[in-house]
């Protein structure tokens, strides 16, 4: 790229980079500098002078201007960009600090090329991101407070320029928390070091930053939810004549099945919602009633097989006596395990009954304990034998 020289201007003791001696004057327009690479010559050294302009210190950030030719249709422009080079695009937010901002503004287009310094409170930082969203690895730079940084963050993430966008703070707001905690100041109001600053943003480390955001609502106090309704502890004793009548029947009761099985479905129901201890004694007694009916209903089965058992009829001879002495006898020893597997089965379902009783116990003393106003004054008796030996 060549030099782009501006007539005058030039600083204090000032020297040519041709001959070495002072160059420029305060009295007149005199002499040339370069305003890319800031390097000064006089009027007659000029002509001599065949090096290319280098960008000055700050050339891994600057983009040249003949490389920001051609934009794509995505309104961003295309990746032109010099080799080993990363370029920073600064958005400064000129009513921080006290309006300071509008000097760093004025001193970061003097270093940069003008096309990276954007102007916050203005359009935003969207049209920024979007004109170098191709450019990669890309260096940001915000110069304002925590709340701009945040707002840079936000465009970042809609664009999804996250992977290969690395932000730098340089705090000119009053709330600065996050460039205190990621070593950069708690604040900056000299617009005089900024060439030292970009250098060091240059040699910088990146580190990882998560972000998250919190959403806020208001809504009416609502009226506390009311209290949940007891269970009906008083159906207790309903349910253990239920258990009575099912077990001192011969044959299966629907009425005191359907009966017994509801009421302590809404008592196990009562415990599951519970929680806790309740929930695991109501999960023992729909267990334990379930095993009851299953028992009982293969034991009214063996008892009408016992009652309507008789003994089969059979012809014989006198030729075959011996014949009619065997069935005589396999009918008496079949009569008496059946006999004997209905008494067997119905011990065990004495032993099944006590377990729904005990399985109640547990669960009402949970609940009355869970709910006081649901309380009774009530005893469990034991449950009596229903058979006779």
């Amino acid at each position: 790229m060549p030099h782009q020289w501006l007539e005058g201007n030039l600083p204090v003791a000032a020297k040519c980079d041709i001959c070495e001696k002072t160059c420029g004057s305060v009295l007149r327009l005199q002499d040339f500098r370069c305003v890319w690479c800031r390097k000064c010559v006089h009027a007659n050294c000029r002509p001599g002078w065949r090096a290319t302009c280098t960008l000055g210190p700050a050339r891994a950030s600057v983009v040249p201007p003949t490389r920001l030719h051609s934009v794509g249709p995505d309104d961003g422009w295309l990746p032109d960009r010099p080799p080993n080079a990363s370029p920073l695009i600064v958005f400064v937010n000129s009513r921080s600090g006290d309006n300071q901002g509008v000097k760093f503004l004025r001193r970061f287009k003097q270093l940069l090329n003008p096309a990276q310094v954007f102007e916050l409170s203005g359009a935003g930082p969207r049209l920024g991101l979007r004109l170098f969203r191709h450019f990669a690895p890309l260096r940001v730079l915000v110069c304002s407070g925590d709340g701009s940084v945040g707002w840079v963050l936000q465009e970042i993430d809609k664009l999804d320029m996250h992977r290969h966008v690395q932000t730098a703070v340089l705090p000119l707001g009053t709330g600065n928390d996050l460039a205190r905690v990621l070593g950069w100041g708690a604040s900056c109001d000299d617009a005089a070091n900024l060439q030292q600053l970009i250098e060091r943003y240059e040699r910088a480390s990146t580190k990882m930053l998560d972000r998250w955001s919190i959403m806020t609502f208001e809504r009416a106090t609502a009226a506390p939810p009311p209290p949940p309704v007891p269970p009906d502890l008083l159906e207790e004793t309903t349910l253990l004549k239920n258990l009575q009548d099912i077990m001192q029947a011969g044959e299966v009761s629907g009425a005191a099945s359907s009966s017994l099985r509801a009421g302590c479905g809404r008592l196990a129901a009562a415990g599951e919602r519970a929680g806790g201890g309740a929930a695991r004694a109501a999960h023992r007694l729909r267990r334990a009633l379930s095993l009851l009916l299953h028992a009982r209903t293969h034991l009214a089965h063996d008892h009408a097989r016992c009652r309507s058992w008789e003994p089969a009829e059979t012809t014989t001879s006198d030729s075959e006596p011996e014949a009619q002495n065997v069935a005589e006898k396999g009918s008496i020893e079949k009569t008496e395990k059946e006999q004997m597997n209905w008494a067997a089965r119905s011990c065990s379902l004495a032993g099944r009954a006590d377990s729904v009783r005990r399985a109640l116990r547990t669960l009402v003393r949970t609940l009355a304990h869970l709910y006081p106003q649901a309380r009774s004054d009530h005893t469990l008796s034991s449950f009596p034998t229903p058979y006779k030996s």
